[in-house]
């Protein structure tokens, strides 16, 4: 094979000096909700697609949308800041308040009042928003936390298999909510 003509496996073709085409990505949007969620997609759109650190603020600014670009707008009337950082250190101290304390209590408070994957969906986001506070959770707290939201027919039913992460909870409660269906028929 043709050395000039070969290409690497990543897309990369020494001859031509081309990197591989990526996908167009979207940049992430930022509502004021879960702004360590929005920071880490958007460091990953960053490093993707290679943004010159003197852009990033400038990037970011350009998605902020409701009340985060109303709160942006009166921000930068003080000067537009371009250390990315800063801006959000600036950007949790503004729409982070509480977030950590807020998601622990919803947690605690969240119970079963639809179906069993309405409930899950509940669960997963907050338990997810969670961790991003706190790694020490474990799985012993999130699956007592989950069967504690359930409704009592189905939680009694897969307390007694004991499961030991919400994985297999989540995966026993839709089956015991399917007889209970089946049941009251």
């Amino acid at each position: 094979q043709n050395p000039s003509s070969s290409q690497c496996r990543d897309g990369f073709s020494p001859a031509l000096g081309k990197a591989p085409h990526l996908p167009k990505l979207e940049f992430p949007k930022f509502d004021g909700d879960n702004p360590h969620l929005w920071r880490d997609r958007c460091d990953m759109y960053f490093e993707v697609y290679s943004v010159n650190p003197n852009l990033k603020t400038h990037f970011a600014a350009l998605n902020f949308t409701g009340a985060a670009a109303s709160w942006l707008l009166t921000f930068e009337r003080q000067g537009r800041m371009l250390d990315w950082d800063k801006f959000c250190s600036a950007v949790f101290e503004r729409f982070d308040t509480d977030q950590y304390h807020l998601q622990l209590c919803q947690l605690d408070a969240l119970k079963q009042i639809g179906s069993v994957s309405e409930y899950l969906e509940q669960f997963e986001h907050l338990s997810h928003g969670i961790l991003l506070y706190n790694t020490y959770y474990d799985d012993t707290y999130f699956v007592t936390r989950f069967l504690g939201g359930l409704q009592e027919d189905i939680r009694s039913a897969i307390a007694l298999h004991r499961p030991t992460d919400v994985q297999t909870a989540s995966s026993l409660a839709p089956l015991q909510e399917a007889e209970l269906s089946l049941c009251k028929k």
